[in-house]
């Protein structure tokens, strides 16, 4: 009720003038009060709305471990969220573009050949895009790195902006959204790790049986190669000794004199066998003198043995530590072999350089008849296989090729320590 009017009951009822202006205005602040009190329930009530649907939609956004997934919902729930007609997500391509990887309603053709360069273009792109009234972008970031832009548009004509407390809203899931796309790629990534991982312990323990293998081979070989050559020899000069005490004996000096000829002979080939087998498993040239020290000698025999020409460049392998010279000779001992036996070269060559990475290559190039089928795991004979192991054993590889003026290319590569240990 006016003032003036309670004025006039006031004075027809004779009741003071100052206490009804009192009464008055106690009235109507009771009365704003109560409006004041219900327009904040009614605001707390849709903050807290407003929260329960932003609640909801993080934790759509968590239970994605596919980043692709976490745009996806990330991109409707944002519509959900505010009200929004579209909801598009422009993702940071390699390119250095933003372009839409994802969108919860609006026209997919108009959106199909967008692409923007500026995260503040974004906006204004799609809402031109889409012929959006209101529009607002809101750009995700990781670890400093623009990863893309949500935008989300309203087309009505009265369509009233994006309040303050929904533009919050927007800036925490993108702010979730970027850090849930990122776990959730490490996630990817760690998993990928972890099945290289696996993979490279099956291939470890693969390598293993067959270096465990080999060696027994290696030991059977050994042992026959013992028995049929030296242990021969020296059971056969035993008896011959035996012979020429009964010749001594039954004074018999010539006979005596012949067969100790003859058993110094054998002792002699029993000895140069000896020489040859300890030199073929390791020369002692390798431990004191290096990779270059140990190839000469043999390259000098075979040359000799075989009417090949011999060209050794290996300054650059004589930085390799003793344990990879030593596998790196067996290689390169097994390469030539294999080039004199199949494809009767008149000219080896064994070259090693140091690689931009800080790898060893050393290639043994002859000019033989060349690789006449793929090498497979005994492609080319005896022996590739071991080739293999050992070149693995180093965290290396090793590989057979055409040489470009024909002829063969064994191309070893041995890692730096660093790598072949991380690997």
């Amino acid at each position: 009720m006016p003032a003036w009017s309670l004025l006039l009951v006031s004075l027809a009822l004779g009741v003071p003038v100052a206490w009804t202006i009192v009464r008055g205005r106690e009235h109507d602040r009771q009365r704003r009060a109560r409006a004041f009190e219900r327009e904040l329930a009614n605001e707390l009530l849709q903050q807290a709305s407003g929260l329960d649907r932003l609640v909801a939609t993080l934790g759509g956004l968590a239970d994605a471990s596919d980043g692709d997934r976490v745009l996806g919902r990330a991109c409707a729930g944002a519509r959900r969220l505010v009200g929004a007609d579209a909801t598009v997500l422009l993702e940071a391509m390699a390119d250095g573009c933003l372009r839409p990887c994802h969108r919860d309603g609006g026209d997919e053709d108009a959106l199909r050949h967008l692409a923007v360069r500026d995260a503040e273009e974004a906006a204004a792109s799609v809402g031109r895009a889409l012929g959006a009234r209101v529009v607002h972008g809101t750009p995700l970031h990781t670890q400093g790195e623009l990863i893309g832009v949500l935008v989300v548009a309203r087309n009505d004509r009265d369509a009233p902006p994006f309040s303050p407390t929904e533009l919050a809203q927007l800036r925490v899931i993108a702010d979730f959204t970027a850090r849930a796309a990122q776990n959730a790629r490490l996630y990817v990534n760690l998993e990928r790790l972890r099945a290289e991982a696996e993979e490279r312990e099956r291939e470890r323990a693969r390598l293993s049986n067959q270096l465990v293998e080999a060696e027994h081979a290696e030991r059977r070989r050994l042992a026959m190669l013992l028995h049929d050559g030296p242990q021969q020899t020296v059971t056969g000069v035993a008896l011959m000794m035996d012979a020429c005490l009964e010749s001594i004996a039954g004074n018999d000096t010539a006979e005596a004199q012949r067969l100790l000829g003859i058993a110094r002979d054998r002792n002699r080939e029993a000895a140069r066998d000896l020489r040859e087998l300890s030199f073929s498993l390791e020369p002692a040239a390798l431990r004191e003198q290096g990779l270059t020290g140990a190839l000469l000698p043999l390259a000098e025999k075979l040359g000799e043995a075989h009417g090949v020409r011999f060209h050794l460049d290996l300054e650059a392998a004589e930085a390799l530590t003793a344990d990879r010279q030593s596998f790196t000779y067996q290689i390169v001992r097994e390469a030539i072999a294999n080039a004199i036996k199949h494809a009767r070269p008149s000219t080896i060559a064994i070259v090693a350089r140091t690689l931009d990475d800080g790898a060893t290559e050393l290639v043994v190039r002859d000019d033989g008849a060349g690789i006449r089928r793929a090498v497979s795991g005994d492609g080319l004979g005896q022996g590739t296989a071991g080739m293999r192991e050992r070149a693995a054993t180093m965290g290396g590889t090793v590989e057979w090729r055409r040489g470009d003026l024909g002829g063969t290319e064994v191309v070893l590569v041995v890692p730096p320590p660093s790598i072949a240990q991380a690997a």
